[in-house]
């Protein structure tokens, strides 16, 4: 399974299972989906919205940062490059879960940051109606 290459898949919806070295990919979603490259059968899903950025020339799909895989026991870790499949270094489960750890408290930061503030109207009918609730 290691010496294949990934090609591109362009799909409106990911399908449930993906073959070995399938990169299906929806525009429409900017997400990905993939089979683990160990082989293991996992199907890897990416975010190129926000965690993954993919180019793809001559179909072959190209993906940054590398692909750690913290969802399966395999805790593979690669990158593609070009379709081919770049072995980056093992990590332990401890330093995946912390990983993993700093992503999810990342992603809560950004979604507290994009919410929009109340008005001033709503700020001040708020504390004008907290003076009653005392």
């Amino acid at each position: 399974m290691r010496d294949g290459v990934y090609r591109i898949i362009e799909s409106e919806k990911l399908p449930p299972q993906v073959g070995p070295f399938e990169f299906h990919y929806s525009r429409r979603f900017e997400m990905a989906a993939l089979s683990c490259a160990c082989g293991c059968g996992h199907r890897v899903m990416l975010n190129l919205l926000d965690q993954h950025h993919l180019v793809i020339e001559d179909g072959l799909p190209s993906i940054t940062p590398s692909i750690l895989v913290s969802d399966a026991p395999c805790l593979s870790h690669f990158f593609i490059r070009r379709g081919r499949v770049a072995w980056a270094e093992q990590w332990s489960k401890k330093k995946v879960d912390h990983v993993m750890q700093y992503q999810v408290s990342r992603h809560v930061e950004q979604d507290r940051s994009r919410r929009p503030k109340p008005s001033f109207l709503r700020r001040f009918t708020n504390w004008f109606a907290s003076w009653f609730n005392r």
